[in-house]
């Protein structure tokens, strides 16, 4: 009888789903139309560590913003994100966006990038360089280069 009553059940169960029309589509969705937006456009990540308690670090999202913006770089689509990490909360400063996941992505670019400690704010370009602080000229020459490589 154990084995026999999940066999009961099954009709049980798929009637309701029947019964409200649940199927598969018969026709496929349509195709997008029209250009895609960006396209041939070589993308680029910058990600910048960021923690609340950190004063500059308002600042240093403007130079991202800018280049996404305002100064574009030909042939480039900026991709900004910001990177808010929790290694400052042991010492009381509690940001509640903070992931250790972004503190540990950091500090493994602290071992790539061969650096003694981490740092807010701290951009990084396409996972091959680094920038300290909101300088738009070097980031724009630095995600330039990201995008040829």
């Amino acid at each position: 009888m154990r084995g026999f009553l999940p066999i009961l059940c099954l009709p049980v169960l798929a009637l309701p789903a029947w019964v409200l029309g649940a199927s598969v589509p018969e026709v496929a969705p349509l195709p997008v139309q029209g250009v895609i937006p960006q396209a041939g456009r070589v993308s680029v990540l910058v990600e910048l560590f960021t923690y609340k308690a950190c004063t500059i670090c308002a600042a240093a999202g403007e130079p991202v913003a800018h280049i996404a913006t305002e100064a574009a770089i030909p042939g480039v689509e900026v991709i900004g994100i910001e990177m808010r990490m929790d290694s400052w909360s042991a010492q009381g400063f509690r940001d509640p966006f903070a992931l250790s996941q972004m503190t540990n992505r950091q500090n493994e670019y602290l071992r790539l990038f061969k650096l003694d400690n981490l740092f807010t704010p701290q951009m990084v370009i396409g996972g091959q360089s680094q920038l300290a602080g909101p300088d738009v000229e070097q980031a724009k020459d630095e995600i330039a280069r990201a995008a040829q490589s």
